[in-house]
């Protein structure tokens, strides 16, 4: 019992001496949450800058002009004659969008003819692209509603009825989980779950390639394999507890992300996630021969993971091998449950395929682990190595 509490004693000494490892460990992860918080606090995207050009310059294309400009995703911040000067416009970056009013547009209403408007939107821009045309489409909805309603009250209908004649279908829409529509609040939660991970996997990989550069696995010749991964595991588990508080209780309260369901059974569904991605980079760092190994492989893998637990992209619109050889990571299962745990408030029984297969990853790769230990003990001890 001395032995392991003096090597669980060399372990935190390894990895708080090596200032490399503390950054990636630590650093990244506080750095990384206050970073994307801070980026995406705002949610949406609002007041978008857009030019007219009005060619009718009439009441009925002023109002449509002003409506626009009172809605919370566009502000009209240009007024030319021409698309020539809006193109310029554009191109300058200076406007995202362009609303074209014809001359025709206020005669055609008055003579009971559909008129028109076109629009130029940014479509490589998706959020821009997708907040202008809801806003153009919204307003000229509900301007078309009260046309149509107007002629038939002139024609003699009753208000009420012209009103149910003009919309006969009223919609109302009730945003679940994400009542403000928020990018941060649909994202960010998956990522922050996806930062854990991935700075598990590279820092861990980084002092185990160290191990393997400086030959330093004979610090540990007078312990077992199975010892070994023990120690390093629960070091890494008793460092992860309080940073994955921070992460996710913390953090969120201070950015506001969604907060329901019963935190003791996310705290279950957290325990096999952080076990299996330490002994994923255990066994990941056990095959590493160089220090920054972990970095070069592991450092832009992070969008392909994000993209295969089917919260950036939805399942349904990917391939199904794609999305179950994700499977084989812990983030996927993690943000699929957590998402549904923290967002929508599901409790661990809604996710217990997760659940469970959080734990079958985590004895894969436990066994996984003591292999690549193993391995890499062996590996030093060869000659060549000396």
């Amino acid at each position: 019992m001395i032995r392991i509490s003096q090597l669980i004693k060399h372990e935190f000494s390894l990895i708080f001496k090596d200032k490399g490892a503390v950054l990636i460990l630590i650093g990244a992860l506080i750095i990384y949450s206050l970073l994307y918080g801070t980026i995406y606090q705002p949610e949406v995207v609002r007041d978008i800058p857009i030019a007219v050009i009005d060619l009718d310059q009439s009441a009925e294309s002023r109002e449509l002009v002003r409506r626009v400009n009172a809605t919370p995703q566009a502000h009209v911040a240009f007024e030319v004659n021409s698309l020539d000067q809006a193109k310029q416009l554009f191109l300058e970056r200076k406007v995202s969008g362009v609303l074209h009013i014809p001359k025709d547009y206020e005669a055609k209403i008055l003579r009971q003819q559909q008129s028109y408007v076109s629009i130029y939107a940014d479509g490589s821009y998706f959020l821009l692209y997708n907040n202008f045309f809801s806003a153009i489409a919204n307003v000229a909805l509900n301007q078309s509603v009260e046309v149509k309603t107007h002629n038939l009250i002139n024609n003699g209908v009753e208000p009420d009825m012209a009103q149910n004649i003009a919309q006969p279908l009223k919609s109302k829409v009730s945003m679940l989980y994400n009542p403000y529509l928020g990018y941060a609040a649909a994202l960010l939660p998956a990522v922050l779950i996806l930062i854990l991970q991935q700075v598990i996997l590279i820092g861990i990989g980084l002092i185990m390639g160290t191990h393997s550069e400086f030959k330093q696995w004979y610090l540990y010749r007078n312990f077992p394999t199975r010892t070994i991964v023990f120690v390093k595991s629960l070091c890494y588990c008793t460092l992860y507890i309080p940073l994955a508080f921070y992460l996710l209780w913390i953090n969120y309260e201070i950015f506001g992300y969604p907060f329901k369901g019963i935190q003791l059974q996310q705290a279950m569904l957290l325990v096999p996630y952080i076990c299996s991605s330490i002994f994923a980079a255990i066994a990941f760092g056990g095959l590493l021969r160089r220090r920054e190994s972990s970095i070069v492989y592991l450092a832009s893998f992070s969008i392909l993971l994000l993209m295969m637990s089917g919260i950036s992209w939805p399942k349904e619109g990917m391939p199904l091998w794609f999305y179950y050889v994700g499977k084989i990571f812990p983030s996927s299962s993690a943000i699929e449950a957590w998402t549904a745990m923290r967002s929508a408030g599901a409790t661990i029984y809604n996710v217990m395929p997760e659940w469970i297969t959080l734990w079958g990853l985590t004895a894969f790769y436990g066994i996984l682990a003591l292999i690549s230990v193993r391995f890499a003990r062996k590996r030093e001890s060869r000659p060549n190595n000396l």
